[in-house]
């Protein structure tokens, strides 16, 4: 079998009609296993010369004699080919997203200094799964400043036009520089330093716990956050007061090891200081999407918020206008003891907004799917199930973007570092559109 083309006896009659339909039969064959073995050099990341390997070429030569493989161009002009063909089906297919779509982007530079941007996009479907696929993987030139950044984004969102179903844009950007100093240093440490290592060790220990679970992608995390945010900053105050308690101990019999222990445990509380100080100045800076997606959340609703800003942008955007009445901002933290609980128990026939109904329901459990709940009980809660389809979409961290670029390490090595933009781009998103949420369109 022939991958490039096909090789017709000379003694062959093709004017006839059978004969013709043998070679279109044998020509699709060919295309197809063509377009397989570009597919598996994208979803696994192989280099476009795999093909011109002899180790490779002695395994399709064991499993088909007469296969001519196609070469390396002609692997690179059908990933092309492939890219253009398809990029009008990933239009249409954002374009029929229910829900708002929404944004993160991060910066990347190559070995070669070639600088990308990589553009996620992040929504729930019809079935309520939570997706993230990269739009686009542009080449920026110049420098990494705010026009130039707005001018690659609009270009990728423009390239789809989706700039409708745009939500909110997170944008976290990092420069990492390829003549960063690497530190290496050979040490022997001693028990007590040990100790102390552990320590530290312990401190960091919540950052990784809650890190690992606002990087997941396959599940809603903004509504998290604040949760979070707070934990992280009673572990800090948890240290803080150790310190403190630590100052008010007698010192003057203490040896030189406990000295070394105290200026350790000095330097771990001075760490938390600072970094109390920092959390708390990111925490007030949460907007109005990170209060909406929290009392979204089934397992927490007014836990942490009052409902003013909620109520104004359901009654403006999601309330049905048509409604008797819009909801007032009557209700706080104390609702359950409000007259809407009453009206509620005793049955009455007054229309309850669905808002105060979902107020009332029981919080879930954690074990609960938060957007599988949604699902099941959209027909009850329409208009907020609406809302939760746009918010519950937006990521709480850029990682779905930097983990594009452990794949773009692989594509663009210290040995492989001449592919064009162009190449790169469509490599990237080919790969993420195959493998991820709309594989379907490449069957």
């Amino acid at each position: 079998m022939n991958l490039e083309n096909i090789n017709i006896n000379e003694d062959i009659e093709i004017d006839d009609g059978t004969n013709k339909s043998i070679i279109s039969e044998e020509q699709e064959v060919v295309s197809k296993a063509s377009d397989c073995l570009v597919k598996w050099i994208i979803v696994n990341q192989h280099s476009f010369t795999i093909v011109e390997e002899s180790a490779f070429a002695d395994l399709i030569y064991a499993l088909q004699p007469d296969a001519k493989l196609i070469s390396a161009d002609t692997v690179k002009r059908k990933i092309m080919d492939l890219y253009e063909s398809n990029i009008n089906k990933v239009k249409e297919s954002f374009k029929n997203i229910t829900g708002k779509i929404s944004f993160t982007i991060d910066i990347w530079t190559s070995p070669s200094a070639k600088s990308f941007l990589s553009l996620t996009a992040h929504y729930i479907d019809d079935d309520w799964k939570l997706n993230n696929v990269l739009v686009d993987f542009i080449q920026i030139f110049g420098k990494h400043m705010g026009e130039n950044i707005k001018n690659a984004f609009m270009l990728g969102i423009n390239k789809l036009s989706i700039q409708n179903k745009l939500r909110i844009l997170l944008n976290k950007i990092h420069h990492f520089s390829q003549r960063q100093e690497k530190l290496s240093f050979n040490c022997e440490l001693h028990d007590n330093e040990w100790s102390e290592l552990e320590k530290v060790e312990l401190f960091f220990e919540k950052f990784k716990e809650i890190t690992v679970l606002m990087s997941s992608s396959l599940y809603p995390t903004l509504s998290m956050l604040i949760f979070l945010y707070n934990a992280l900053i009673d572990h800090m105050e948890d240290y803080i007061s150790e310190g403190e308690e630590e100052n008010t101990r007698e010192d003057e019999n203490e040896s030189e090891d406990e000295i070394g222990n105290d200026n350790e445990e000095s330097t771990i509380k001075k760490a938390a200081m600072n970094c109390r100080v920092k959390l708390l100045h990111y925490y007030n800076k949460t907007n109005d999407a990170y209060i909406i997606v929290t009392i979204l959340d089934l397992k927490l609703k007014m836990k942490y918020y009052n409902d003013e800003i909620f109520l104004n942008v359901y009654n403006t955007t999601y309330s049905n206008s048509n409604s008797s009445s819009t909801l007032s901002n009557s209700l706080n933290n104390e609702y359950k003891n409000s007259i809407i609980l009453k009206v509620f128990k005793q049955k009455r026939t007054q229309e309850i907004d669905e808002f105060q109904a979902y107020l009332l329901s029981p919080i879930c459990d954690k074990s609960i799917d938060s957007l599988q709940w949604w699902k099941i009980n959209q027909s009850q809660f329409f208009r907020l199930a609406k809302m939760a389809i746009d918010y519950l979409a937006i990521p709480s961290t850029s990682v779905p973007s930097k983990e594009c670029f452990l794949i773009s390490k692989n594509l663009i090595t210290d040995k492989r570092n001449k592919l064009a933009g162009k190449t790169i781009r469509s490599y990237m998103c080919l790969k993420s559109w195959i493998s991820g949420s709309l594989s379907d369109l490449f069957e």
